[in-house]
């Protein structure tokens, strides 16, 4: 009768040990690390989303700027043709203006709607990332409670060798309570916005002193400005005596007052005031409205650097003027 006992009691032992390592195999911090690695590898995907768009916004940019000039060239052109009195040509001019303006009119308008999609995703992915730091935050809070239920586990098998209590069990059941409580937290929609990203990124050239900011005011509000790079700032490989020209912007409605010229003439008075003996800077290969306006101030292309929008390859012109 004894050895009969012995064997139930044995066999209930086993029966406890197996539900305890079927437990332990559906560990819920592992679950969770599968869980953060895909919630990871959708946050980059969308990451890759917003780089696009954003490429898809500058080219819709330059796109709106051609259009705008064409507009302007074809009315100027059409003034002139009508008081030559040619009615072909001005007529034509007119309805070349008429469909640069349209075009410029739609693009405006594409424009806004890509801006628009833009800052959402990117609302949306900093929600992502909110929430992905969040659920990494409490699986260290999880991981100290699992480190804890396994401790009193293995407690619980030296201290009650004969009988075991449904103690450890029920731990293993609150982690995966818990489980599902993070999962509901991580499904909730946060109020949050970031331009984590483009902060940053303003941050560095603002505080790199190898950069230089200027802008151009009319009337007490900015008309345009200038950024020029020296250094280890230039986007491309130079030499110590050249000066970049990254970026030299004016707003539409400030266009055609000079204001180009004027940001221009800044930056060669600076080259010059730092002894250098060349300026350079990159134009797209389609703008030729920017295109002639440098070669007007002295620039000539000597080199192509090509850049992705996209998935579509486009080239920069490298255009350089020797101040020396």
């Amino acid at each position: 009768m004894t050895n009969l006992f012995t064997r139930i009691k044995n066999t209930v032992t086993a029966d406890l040990n197996e539900v305890l390592d079927k437990k332990e195999k559906q560990n819920p911090i592992a679950m969770l690390n599968q869980y953060l690695r895909q919630c990871e590898q959708e946050t980059e995907k969308v990451a890759k989303f917003l780089e696009r768009q954003s490429a898809l916004k500058d080219e819709f940019t330059k796109e709106l700027y051609h259009a705008e000039q064409s507009a302007e060239k074809r009315k100027y052109q059409a003034e002139i043709a009508l008081k030559a009195g040619e009615t072909e040509l001005y007529q034509f001019a007119t309805e070349e203006q008429q469909l640069y303006s349209d075009r410029a009119e739609r693009l405006r308008a594409s424009l806004e709607q890509v801006k628009g999609q833009l800052a959402e995703l990117e609302r949306k992915h900093g929600e992502m990332n909110n929430k992905l730091k969040d659920m990494q935050l409490r699986r260290m809070e999880l991981m100290g409670r699992e480190n804890v239920t396994r401790a009193n586990h293995r407690i619980d098998q030296v201290l009650e060798s004969n009988t075991y209590s449904d103690k450890s069990i029920s731990r293993f059941e609150e982690i995966e309570n818990y489980i599902d409580r993070l999962e509901n937290q991580v499904n909730r929609s946060y109020n949050q916005t970031t331009i984590d990203a483009r902060i940053e990124q303003l941050e560095k050239e603002i505080t790199n002193f190898s950069s230089e900011f200027f802008f151009v005011y009319f009337h007490n509000e900015v008309a345009g400005y200038l950024k020029l790079n020296s250094n280890d700032a230039e986007s491309e490989e130079m030499s110590d005596e050249s000066l970049e020209v990254e970026r030299i912007y004016v707003k539409n409605k400030f266009q055609k007052h000079g204001f180009g010229k004027l940001l221009l003439d800044k930056a060669f008075e600076i080259a010059m005031e730092c002894n250098k003996q060349k300026i350079w800077l990159g134009v797209w290969e389609k703008n030729q409205n920017a295109i002639a306006f440098y070669k007007k101030m002295g620039f000539v292309q000597t080199g192509v650097h090509s850049f992705y929008m996209g998935d579509e390859e486009q080239t920069d012109f490298i255009m350089s003027k020797a101040l020396k």
